[in-house]
């Protein structure tokens, strides 16, 4: 594409600088660090020239490689390079930063353009300084640069990097601050055909500790199976695979290739063959997801066999049990090693599974020889982002211990990330649970999902069931359902979820070592429970660039009289219960007046919305009755409602039946002209609903004057 800029471009407009860092402390001039392949990047649409303007704001999700390309910019133009991550900054701190650590001639050089510098981690950085010292420091940071009267539109200054919603924000203090300094917004892309099978060979190469030649011939068609079966998977032709936002969105994810490089890097070259006939195999995989399931799952049956079983087999025949050193075992082993616990056997594997004592203890000598030399294993840590999660998942979805250790900065690393949601959500089973602290770990993980965050997708309800609780997350016709172990507790950030448990207590929470204590709320978010707690000092709904909108309803609160609430402009935030006339919600927050969410008719239309997938027309008996179908037991729970709702529907003109049944068993479809979100949405406003809708009603035994 003609539009596309090359990361050799960008270095190419960037003026080197000629000073010294004295200290290093906050200023550094990087390092590369490798492999690192470029992937293009595309400037926003409508801005001439791009490369000349002052401010280049950077973004794209999360693990896209923002950093390493940041760093890569930095060390190949021998500019300057500040990380927001990890240090931390308020007014005036860059211009104090340059003087301090390069000269005042520095500062004043910089303003004029003569060189640039990279601030990376704006995201980040707005949690370790705190929201008020991080827009201080972008304000003044741009007040910096009108200093200087020199001409604008000679090229880049400064060039920040983030993900989108702090890029915005950034956007937003620039322009508040001037419209006279020139900005170009530019994403960093996800890995081309091109770029990807390189990233791929370069992980390799790395993995292997050599160049790979005469092996990069069978490495080549293991990438093209590769992607060829992720076209299958998610129905992309494979000659549109990269032009199509999901399907790069997957085939170029600079984790993913990594992983698989480093698979193949370890790989000999029998191994490149099992490979490759493995992944031709996967071909109408239903899920993109398998495919990386399905090559990591093979690496560990080879770790299984070619470094810990066959050796014990050969030493104590069957006296060794199948499951020894499975994947599930090797899983169990990494999450123990990665959160410092001690040797353990898995859930599946006892000590009384050995057919001797030597057997037993042979094994266990094995795993702890072999376990620091495991693939998914780099000095003592997950070699890549997506091998740890696959790990972090599967202990969460086995209830095991995952908070000691690393597991803590683990889990909120990953919590950025799509990959510990991608994961764990292949091994929840509605009949299964998980622990109530790895709920906001999951979710941040879905919500930083790019497939997942697209207003399709909702976290339905969390609602109670026998002192325990269900965690529904629904997306078309696809469904995740697991049971947690109350209490629930939110951590930093919630999207698009709805709670409810009119019994039990939510705890909102910060971040794990994060320098704010806050929590943030974006989308449209509703939380019933009897108790609210609040965790933290800050309350943000909504952001500058994405307003959003929350409902909290409680019986009681706790520690919020003590909280700070920002309702930032175009958002909502709307209150019931312990919340009305009591401080500091009194006029900040709006007090419902609508439908309560424990209403039987609410609750009928929610499930409605939740169990019935949109493409999907219900099935019913002609007679409008429930079939004898254990998919419709949530149905029969509401007695005849869903009857008489269908009924009312297809009288109103607003559903069509359709005869499909066959001879004694005559049923129909009722294919409904509106959404079934929109019917709870309508009966939660009821001044707003039209004739049709309130004759709908009446049918259900709502009074006219709701």
């Amino acid at each position: 594409m003609s539009d596309l800029l090359g990361f050799d471009q960008i270095v190419q407009c960037l003026r080197t600088c000629p000073h010294e860092v004295r200290t290093g402390q906050r200023l550094v001039y990087p390092k590369e660090i490798g492999p690192f392949v470029p992937p293009n990047t595309t400037p926003e649409a409508g801005v001439q020239n791009p490369l000349a303007s002052d401010v280049l704001l950077f973004t794209a999700p999360a693990a896209v490689g923002k950093s390493t390309f940041a760093r890569t910019l930095a060390a190949r133009a021998h500019v300057p390079f500040l990380n927001l991550a990890s240090v931390r900054v308020a007014t005036d701190a860059l211009g104090g930063a340059v003087s301090a650590e390069m000269g005042y001639a520095a500062q004043q050089e910089l303003q004029q353009g003569k060189f640039s510098l990279i601030i990376d981690a704006l995201d980040e950085g707005r949690i370790l300084s705190g929201e008020g010292n991080w827009e201080a420091f972008l304000r003044t940071s741009f007040e910096f640069l009108l200093q200087d009267p020199s001409p604008t539109g000679q090229g880049p200054k400064l060039l920040f990097f983030g993900r989108p919603e702090a890029v915005g924000w950034a956007k937003i203090i620039l322009e508040d601050v001037s419209r006279t300094i020139p900005v170009s917004q530019l994403t960093i892309n996800y890995f081309d055909e091109y770029s990807a099978p390189e990233l791929v060979l370069a992980c390799a190469r790395v993995a292997s500790g050599s160049d790979l030649k005469g092996q990069e011939g069978k490495i080549r068609e293991v990438i093209d199976a590769f992607f060829n079966a992720i076209s299958a998977a998610i129905s992309i032709p494979r000659m549109n695979l990269w032009q199509d936002h999901h399907g790069q969105s997957f085939a170029g994810y600079a984790p993913v290739l990594a992983a698989l490089g480093r698979l193949v890097g370890k790989a000999e070259n029998k191994n490149h063959e099992r490979l490759l006939q493995h992944l031709l195999a996967t071909k109408g995989l239903a899920d993109a997801w398998a495919v990386l399931e399905d090559v990591t799952g093979q690496i560990l049956d080879r770790e299984a066999d070619e470094k810990v079983r066959d050796k014990l087999i050969a030493d104590h025949g069957d006296r060794i049990p199948k499951e020894a050193y499975d994947a599930t075992d090797q899983l169990h082993h990494l999450a123990n090693h990665l959160t410092g616990q001690p040797f353990s056997f898995s859930r599946h594997l006892s000590f009384t599974k050995f057919g001797s004592p030597q057997a037993q203890n042979d094994y266990m000598k094995a795993v702890q020889t072999h376990l620091n030399e495991h693939p998914f294993l780099r000095d003592g840590k997950p070699a890549n982002d997506v091998l740890g999660a696959l790990v972090l998942a599967d202990a969460i979805a086995n209830k095991q211990e995952v908070l000691k250790g690393q597991g803590t900065g683990l889990l909120t690393e990953y919590g950025r990330q799509p990959f510990l949601w991608r994961f764990a959500r292949r091994r929840f089973t509605a009949d299964g649970s998980i622990d109530s602290a790895m709920v906001p770990y999951v979710l941040s993980s879905l919500w930083s999902d790019d497939m997942m965050a697209e207003g399709i997708v909702s976290i339905d309800s969390v609602e109670a069931a026998q002192g325990s609780a269900r965690l529904i997350i629904a997306k078309g016709d696809e469904r995740s359902e697991v049971g947690i172990r109350l209490p629930l507790a939110l951590l930093r950030e919630v999207r698009d979820l709805e709670v409810q448990l009119a019994n039990d207590e939510v705890v909102l929470c910060g971040w794990p070592g994060a320098g704010m204590s806050a929590i943030e709320f974006f989308g449209k978010t509703r939380i019933r429970a009897r108790t609210i707690r609040f965790d933290v000092k800050n309350v943000y709904v909504g952001a500058r660039a994405a307003p959003a909108s929350c409902y909290l309803h409680a019986e009681d609160a706790s520690g919020d009289q003590q909280v700070k609430l920002d309702v930032r402009r175009d958002s909502q935030l709307t209150v019931k219960g312990v919340f009305e006339n009591r401080y500091p919600w009194f006029g900040v927050a709006k007090v419902d007046r609508s439908v309560p969410m424990d209403d039987p008719i609410w609750k009928f239309l929610a499930d409605c919305s939740e169990k019935i997938p949109e493409a999907i027309p219900p099935v019913v008996m002609t007679n409008y009755d429930i079939p004898d179908d254990t998919n419709m037991d949530w149905a029969r729970k509401h007695g005849d409602l869903f009857p008489k709702l269908l009924k009312a529907l297809v009288a109103e003109g607003l559903a069509k039946g359709e005869n499909i049944g066959t001879k004694g068993n005559p049923k129909m479809l009722v294919r409904p002209n509106l959404k079934w979100a929109q019917l709870r949405e309508a009966y939660e406003k009821p001044d707003q609903m039209d004739t049709k809708l309130r004759r709908v009603f009446g049918a259900l035994g709502v009074r006219p004057s709701y």
